[in-house]
């Protein structure tokens, strides 16, 4: 019986002289998370290896070839570093690989195309997430994806996915906590929008196109390549949501709420009623986590040098393009958080009430950035949707709202607009009170987005 295989390796740490990647590890865990959802990719075998040494990973290639069967779709992915000799001959670096002798303890892209081509699985689909990964084209024998050929379910053949060309590097969008051409493979999946054709079924060809499209629009000097044999790119690789857009279409409804702006001197507020999509999603027992639409669009990131209390981590000013994505329109409560707590563990345990200031509606506090993973894990495992947290440029673009000024609220603070220790004063602002505990979700203005609390209670 066919089967849908995949061994999936990142690779975050080297040896000497290759810096680390730390996107590497995440992007081995959203590609695992897509291919295991029976809705979606349905890969009945997913072995992931992280931060493997060269004998390692060369014995897992190997086990992943040679254990197929002709009906069997294999899927290769790779994550790290790749370094190209003086030839252009490609290596994928592993934890031990150093710069000064990497042919010797990297592995060589001859291995794996010998693996391949001694396979006899028909169906293969190599995904390379490296620098310098279109290097791996060459001597395999490649055929141009213009030819039209009317697509075929499970087409036979070999495909390789490259997110760069031959003579670049990749890149991770800044803030993010995945590469950028994984981002995008995951988000066409996911979102069901590399399902181009609006069959069900996303074919090889049409997840590249969309990544390399949604790539282009970020970086557009880096080109990922498609490097192909036989009817590679027709093969299906994963099942598009079921009417994704529509579905959303519905569930998004608009709400109104009031944002504020005030003057220089903190003596003058101006209330504003602005309105935003959001959908609810239902935790159980009448539980909503409330998701805001947030557009996507362009912004200078970082801070200027003339601003008060500015740090050298806020520079240099760029700008930043962010594609739309929902973000949760209160921090998360105390009672949402006990709901995703008592879900079946993904990775590890998490402490129902972990918060020293109690109460339902109370923003829970006293967690780690590894609890807030497992939160979303959870939670996106419950719902079949993927909850993750912001990037670092998300975060900023989404709390600015699209203002320039230090609060998304102007030049200055209040204590009628955030909570925090009013016996600090900002800009002109004057003394505000201080009230020692958080206060409940929502009780201030929200920002320009529809998001509240992006400044103070708890941040």
């Amino acid at each position: 019986m066919a089967k849908k295989i995949a061994l999936l390796i990142g690779v975050s740490e080297y040896g000497a002289g290759i810096p680390p990647l730390s996107s590497a590890l995440n992007d081995v865990e959203a590609m695992e998370r897509v291919l295991q959802n029976h809705n979606l990719g349905n890969f009945a075998q997913v072995e992931r290896l992280l931060n493997p040494d060269t004998v390692a990973m060369r014995i897992a290639i190997q086990k992943l070839f040679r254990n197929a069967s002709k009906e069997d779709l294999l899927l290769f992915f790779f994550s790290g570093h790749g370094i190209t000799n003086d030839d252009n001959h490609l290596y994928l670096a592993t934890r031990n690989t150093a710069k000064d002798d990497f042919e010797a303890t990297a592995v060589d892209a001859n291995f794996i195309q010998t693996q391949s081509k001694n396979c006899y699985s028909k169906r293969q689909v190599l995904i390379l997430d490296a620098c310098y990964s279109g290097a791996f084209a060459s001597g395999w024998h490649t055929k141009s994806i213009g030819v039209d050929i009317k697509k075929q379910l499970g087409a036979e053949g070999r495909v390789v996915l490259t997110s760069s060309g031959a003579t670049q590097t990749s890149f991770a969008q800044e803030g993010a906590t995945l590469s950028l051409y994984t981002q995008y493979l995951v988000e066409g999946i996911e979102t069901g929008a590399a399902d181009t054709d609006n069959d069900g079924n996303i074919h090889v060809q049409e997840l590249h196109a969309y990544a390399k499209s949604r790539v282009q629009a970020v970086k557009p000097n880096m080109t990922p390549d498609i490097i192909l044999d036989k009817e590679g790119y027709n093969i299906l690789l994963a099942y598009a949501p079921k009417n994704p857009e529509e579905q959303l279409r519905l569930q998004l409804k608009t709400f109104q709420f009031e944002t504020a702006q005030i003057n220089k001197n903190g003596t003058g507020i101006n209330r504003i009623t602005k309105s935003a999509e959001y959908f609810a999603q239902n935790l159980g027992n009448g539980v909503l986590l409330e998701m805001v639409h947030i557009p996507g669009g362009t912004f200078i990131m970082g801070s200027p040098k003339n601003e008060e209390d500015y740090s050298e981590s806020q520079s240099p000013q760029h700008h930043v393009t962010v594609p739309s994505f929902f973000m949760g329109k209160y921090l998360v409560t105390q009672k949402q958080w006990r709901l995703v707590a008592a879900l079946p563990k993904v990775k590890i345990d998490l402490v129902s009430d972990p918060s020293n200031f109690k109460g339902d509606n109370l923003p829970v506090e006293c967690v780690s950035w590894n609890d807030a993973q497992e939160f979303c894990a959870r939670l996106s495992q419950k719902t079949n949707k993927a909850y993750r947290l912001p990037s670092e440029a998300e975060w900023e673009y989404a709390c600015r709202g699209g203002t320039t000024t230090p609060f998304y609220f102007g030049e200055t603070i209040s204590t009628e607009l955030a909570n925090y220790d009013g016996n600090y004063t900002y800009g002109g602002g004057a003394k505000g009170e201080y009230r020692k505990k958080t206060t409940v979700v929502g009780k201030f203005p929200a920002n320009p987005c529809g998001l509240y609390d992006m400044c103070g209670n708890l941040y």
